[in-house]
């Protein structure tokens, strides 16, 4: 069955994240575990917003935790997890332990234990939500694109949730192919003009993984778009 899209247009980080807290206040109304995983990029925009504006219900449990993290300290400006501590984000609530060199010496340890430590949160939640950016060149959380088809499905379409590998600009720990269905609700957030083309081509085309990651996306049922960008034909 074809994903649906539920395309959401905005104007700002604000009404962004307050399409995320609709569906988490929709969530709430029925579930008392609620997981929250989220991307780096422009999406810690959207997160700071919704840091702000979100109110925890007495009710309901919360854990948190991001798609992709490079392998750097807590400290540098480059992670990830670094800024949504930094801004407090749902601090009342707990979060999975960074895969960062200030938790583990070695990057496989990191991603071995982020992958055991995120089942162990879906099997937690009764509710759970992805919050992921795309790239120019097509990638979502840590997936980058590869020339190599066979090199890419060994890497991120195994049964691993995460993994931990040596990209380009990174050493990097980030979720795969197979954490997409697990998760209740998949957010798309693309902010931007530059992102337009990558956009349009994701929603009508069906592109090999390898070449545009974020299809990988499309393992959900339905992808809930967030963009201040007019799509064609939308």
């Amino acid at each position: 069955m074809p994903t649906r899209f539920a395309i959401h247009k905005i104007t700002d980080n604000l009404e962004a994240a307050n399409s995320v807290n609709q569906l988490i206040s929709e969530a709430e109304q029925e579930h008392a575990k609620i997981l929250i995983l989220i991307s780096g990029g422009s999406a810690l925009n959207l997160a700071e917003e919704l840091n702000k504006n979100f109110s925890l219900t007495e009710t309901v449990a919360y854990r948190w935790g991001v798609v992709d993290e490079r392998f750097v300290p807590l400290t540098s400006e480059d992670s990830n997890f670094g800024q949504l501590l930094d801004m407090g984000f749902l601090e009342s609530s707990g979060h999975l332990t960074p895969p960062t060199p200030d938790n583990f010496s070695e990057l496989d340890e990191a991603a071995d234990t982020y992958n055991t430590e995120l089942k162990a949160a879906l099997e937690w939640a009764t509710y759970s939500i992805g919050i992921f950016g795309v790239g120019e060149d097509g990638h979502t959380s840590g997936m980058k694109p590869m020339a190599n088809e066979p090199q890419f499905t060994e890497l991120f379409a195994g049964s691993k949730l995460a993994v931990g590998y040596e990209a380009d600009d990174y050493k990097r720990v980030t979720s795969t192919m197979a954490l997409i269905p697990y998760l209740s609700d998949v957010v798309l957030f693309v902010n931007g003009s530059k992102k337009l083309k990558v956009l349009n081509s994701f929603i009508r085309e069906d592109a090999p993984y390898n070449k545009q990651p974020v299809q990988a996306l499309k393992l959900s049922p339905e992808i809930t778009i967030i963009t201040d960008q007019k799509l064609e034909d939308a």
